[in-house]
């Protein structure tokens, strides 16, 4: 049985009207300008039921950013526990980490220094407050999850972005929104605009079949799966890796299971697998073969 909030996200409209009622939907729809409303939308923390039509009418932004945060604390850890099972086909003894409740903060100071105390992550977020809550909610669903988080993270101008990359590269960069440095063990995200208006974004690339998953959390998610691989392989691997792309029937499967993206190359692929399990999402035994002999970091 899939995930319940992957289930809801791939339905179409009618049927997440129906699943909610129609007044629940329409508000969230138009109150908070979601183009698409997931489940999690909808949830009460703490009792797992639908929110009432009153709170959702009067809950204020604030009050909605951290009913949800609550909410993915929940459903992080249920996503956790059954991919223990699937994988293991048991529950993994050993000492569970406390949760971490992203609360947003109200300067990029506070955002820099709730990342290093509360994740343990050295993060420099250059000023950029909108941005830096969004990593680090990324982060605590990481820590939330099980996995472990990357140490440094720093929002690079263009202009710096760019220095991290030979210059044959430098015109496929405009709309890259971060990467993975392994020599300097570093998740790199550049300054642009879109991060304004990334879960919107990720939304319809998601449905055209480019990346796994269409959660804000993807491209971080993603990226810290290439830290975890690079972990787990010498450099002669990880170069190796990066050079081999998948033959023309294998990358038919991973276009149809994983997405466009994840046919790039072998590191790719185990990057969006990665992102797409933390998220809830299965893959086929042929592909989970290929993560596991190809070093994926596991749960």
């Amino acid at each position: 049985m899939g995930d319940p909030g992957d289930l809801f996200d791939k339905a179409s409209e009618r049927l997440r009207r129906m699943a909610v009622g129609a007044c629940r939907y329409d508000t969230v729809k138009n109150r908070f300008r979601t183009q698409a409303p997931q489940l999690r939308d909808f949830l009460n923390p703490h009792t797992g039921d639908l929110v009432v039509q009153s709170t959702l009418q009067n809950e204020t932004l604030a009050d909605r950013e951290k009913r949800l945060s609550q909410v993915q604390v929940i459903i992080d850890r249920n996503r956790k526990l059954s991919r223990e099972v699937s994988t293991f086909g048991f529950v993994r003894p050993g000492k569970d980490l406390a949760p971490i409740e992203h609360i947003p903060a109200a300067t990029a100071a506070e955002a820099e220094i709730f990342a290093r105390d509360k994740l343990g992550v050295m993060a420099d977020f250059a000023g950029n407050l909108q941005v830096g809550n969004k990593i680090n909610a990324s982060m605590a669903r990481l820590h939330n999850l099980g996995f472990e988080k990357p140490q440094q993270v720093s929002l690079l101008s263009p202009e710096d972005f760019k220095k991290h990359f030979p210059p044959r590269e430098h015109q496929e960069l405009a709309h890259v929104p971060a990467a993975y440095v392994p020599g300097l063990d570093r998740i790199i995200v550049q300054d642009l605009p879109q991060w304004d208006r990334m879960e919107k974004d990720l939304q319809p690339l998601h449905r055209q079949n480019w990346f796994s998953t269409p959660s804000e959390s993807h491209l971080i998610f993603h990226e810290n799966g290439h830290r975890l691989h690079k972990m787990r392989l010498t450099n002669k691997q990880w170069n190796r890796l990066a050079d081999q792309k998948p033959d023309e029937a294998l990358s038919a499967i991973i276009k149809k299971e994983v997405g466009d993206y994840a046919a790039s190359d072998f590191l790719e692929l185990i990057a969006e697998m990665f992102a797409g399990m933390v998220n809830g999402k299965t893959y086929s035994p042929i592909l989970m073969a290929h993560y596991f002999e190809k070093k994926g970091p596991l749960p």
